[in-house]
């Protein structure tokens, strides 16, 4: 009977050993307390091994690090320690290296003695990461100056090298966006991440201040106040940028078409030499808007002396720049003023009030600026037009004493038969008959041949045609002038009288 146990006995032994699996086990890492999602180097990890049935004592377990393909590197394997029968732990410091890790268990042998495999779960693998992280590239670029496409209502984006994490406190008390530099004034704003924690995205509370060589932006992400996944301190980071400014402050210039260069003729040209057509231009004159003045061109006007600067603003980016200012002193000249003077058959339009010789040469042509007709005489302080040729509207540009060049407005004239005195001989009573547009108070004035006045009326003309009847009983035989006047037009006649 005792045999027969026996016998059992070791049946059933040969049969364990025949259909027994070779024992598992699960992987598992603390660091700090807590299941790491990555280490670097010189963290200690307790990494513990749970095995699926109970460990023979008869031979340590042993440990080796190997990466993701096998590959040991040469690392030996290392005893674990025995927590219980199933469970056993290893103390690891990180040594250097980097990429992904994997424990492998070796010479673990159950109670029946077969060697334990490695099931390869994922739960085994575990990512070593030595590399700092940095920032990659931002909307304000990483130079110490940024020159580029930064708006003043941009939001500001940084971008770094992999996840990021905060160590202590909020996003707004690890970043400082400053005004000024870095020791400059505070700046409010929000932050948020993005991107899987890659991306910090800055937005400050107002739009930025434009550049305007001094204003230069600070952003700083402090020290150790971002870590990696696995615990690499994200170094101080700093940025020195700026917004765009209005590429180029407007240089302007003018030059003086006067004979003394250091003032200035009216209808000079105030110009901007270094135009851009993303800009807005205003004119300004002892800093006040000139109205409707928004070209890179001003002309100047009569009497307008000052100090003029040219205001521009970038309509996407808001900057604005000025150029510096130039003062204008203006010749005190003047608009030449024409009227006309009348005789049958023949206007002369003549520039009056020339008493302080302020006008030195004079150049007539029709108001488009082409030439008057051949033949007449355009240089003269009149222009006499016969009756053929009259007909049109036109100009005077004088010349004055300073050498600037003025325009008078423009003139219009229609051939006008303007006085007839009939008869013209008479007894000293007769008509004068006025034939022309013009309405208002006409004065007839009558000569002696010597220029003394002997009769003097006037007259409310209310109509084209007026028709005066004239009666001087007192006069002697003789030859006569007639005078007419009417708004600035003078008419003079001769007619005889006979007794």
């Amino acid at each position: 009977m005792k045999k027969k146990i026996i016998s059992l006995i070791s049946v059933m032994s040969i049969l364990t050993s025949l259909f027994a699996a070779s024992p598992t086990y699960i992987v598992s890492y603390l660091k700090n307390g807590k299941a790491p999602d990555a280490v670097k180097i010189n963290d200690s990890v307790t990494i513990t091994v749970v095995f699926n049935e109970a460990i023979s004592l008869a031979t340590t377990p042993k440990i080796a690090l190997v990466n993701a393909s096998g590959d040991a590197s040469g690392m030996s394997p290392q005893n674990m320690i025995r927590v219980d029968n199933t469970t056993f732990t290893l103390f690891w410091s990180v040594a250097d290296g980097d990429g992904t890790l994997q424990p492998v268990v070796s010479i673990a042998k159950n109670m029946t003695n077969e060697l334990v495999t490695n099931v390869g779960s994922t739960q085994t693998i575990l990512t070593v990461d030595n590399i700092t992280p940095a920032l990659s590239n931002s909307t304000v670029g990483i130079k110490e100056r940024y020159y580029g496409k930064l708006k003043v209502t941009d939001t500001l984006k940084f971008n770094f090298s992999e996840k990021l994490q905060l160590l202590t406190g909020s996003l707004q008390q690890a970043v400082s966006l400053h005004l000024g530099g870095k020791q400059g004034v505070a700046v409010p704003f929000t932050a948020t991440f993005s991107n899987s924690n890659k991306t910090i995205t800055i937005k400050s509370s107002s739009n930025l201040n434009c550049y305007d060589g001094t204003n230069l932006y600070y952003i700083g992400f402090l020290d150790s106040s971002f870590v990696d996944v696995a615990g690499n301190v994200l170094p101080l980071t700093e940025i020195v940028f700026h917004p765009d400014s209005v590429d180029v402050k407007p240089e302007i210039t003018i030059v003086s078409s006067g004979s003394d260069k250091s003032k200035t003729c009216p209808h000079d040209q105030l110009t901007c030499v270094n135009p851009n057509t993303n800009l807005v231009y205003q004119w300004k004159l002892n800093n006040d808007d000139l109205s409707g003045e928004s070209q890179t061109q001003f002309v100047v006007p009569l009497a307008q002396n000052g100090n003029y600067t040219l205001h521009v603003t970038n309509a996407t980016t808001t900057c604005e720049n000025e150029s510096s200012v130039k003062y204008i002193e203006v010749y005190p000249t003047q608009v030449p003023n024409i009227v006309e003077k009348a005789e049958k058959d023949v206007v002369d339009v003549l520039v009056v009030d020339n008493s302080s010789d302020l006008y030195v040469a004079y150049e007539w042509t029709k108001a488009d600026g082409s030439a008057v007709a051949d033949g007449i005489k355009n240089n003269r302080q009149f222009l006499t037009l016969p009756s053929s040729a009259v007909n049109g509207s036109y100009k005077v540009i004088t010349t004055d004493i300073y050498g600037c060049k003025m325009a008078s407005v423009t003139k219009e004239l229609s051939f006008k038969s303007y006085v007839e005195v009939y008869p013209t001989s008479n007894n000293g009573n007769f008509h004068v008959a006025m034939s022309n547009s013009d309405l208002g108070k006409a004065i007839i004035r009558v000569f002696s041949i010597t220029g003394d006045l002997i009769y003097q009326s006037e007259f409310s003309k209310d109509q084209a045609n007026s028709d005066w009847e004239i009666n001087i009983p007192n006069t002697n035989t003789g030859t006569y002038v007639l005078e007419t006047t009417i708004a600035d037009h003078v008419d003079v006649k001769q007619f005889n009288i006979h007794k």
